[in-house]
């Protein structure tokens, strides 16, 4: 080579004279399985589309069916809002109907007939003052009885435990005669009581024990007529 000139020019080889020169690299085991190839054989070639993917119209749209248009028409969003109404329409046909029961009437009077669910109450609970109320009422009844059997026994000159005896028997009638009033009748006294409930507790012992008190012995009385 003299002095001052290149390499020596080549002619390129062909693109397709490198593959006959260069070794296959071995296919996949699923290709070479399904196409029974040979373990070095060239894995075959994706294949282009060639054609582009058709747009599938709408067979049948409203826009089509309104302007009179004989060739499908793709969807619009008139289309869309009809097809969201008409779904709509058919989730509330078939809603299941809802029955509104009729309203409920106790058969009788007391907790047992479940007359406190159709007392008016407020969404507060008196239990702790319908319980003060129980033990007020057996304070007074019981030692309304011990008193009157106290002076029984003085009268008829009784001293000693004999005396005592029945002053006890008398208070232990007034417990029994006070739960006797509250008997069947502490959720209805509960309810009525719940009304002059407030939010302050050490406000609301003042006045609701004793409205619970009342109510209980106007149920009690109207217990002697069958209400």
């Amino acid at each position: 080579m003299e002095e001052g000139q290149g390499p020596p020019k080549r002619t390129p080889l062909p693109l397709s004279a490198l593959d006959d020169e260069l070794p296959a690299f071995p296919a996949p085991k699923e290709t070479r399985e399904r196409t029974k190839l040979t373990p070095y054989a060239p894995a075959p070639q994706p294949v282009a589309p060639t054609e582009e993917p058709a747009v599938v119209p709408v067979a049948a749209s409203s826009a089509a069916a309104r302007f009179g248009a004989t060739k499908p028409t793709p969807y619009t969003r008139e289309d869309i809002a009809y097809v969201k109404n008409a779904l709509a329409t058919a989730q509330r046909e078939s809603a299941p109907v809802v029955v509104m029961a009729e309203p409920f009437v106790p058969q009788g009077f007391g907790d047992r007939a479940r007359e406190h669910l159709v007392i008016k109450r407020s969404r507060r609970t008196a239990w702790g003052h319908v319980v003060l109320a129980f033990v007020l009422e057996i304070a007074l009844l019981g030692g309304l009885l011990a008193l009157v059997a106290w002076r029984a026994a003085l009268a008829a000159g009784m001293t000693g435990g004999a005396l005592w005896v029945l002053v006890a028997v008398g208070a232990g009638l007034g417990a029994l005669a006070a739960y006797a009033v509250f008997r069947d009748r502490f959720r209805c006294v509960e309810a009525v009581a719940s009304r002059y409930v407030v939010d302050a507790a050490f406000i609301s012992i003042l006045w609701v024990p004793f409205v619970a008190l009342a109510y209980a012995n106007a149920r009690g009385a109207r217990k002697l007529v069958g209400r």
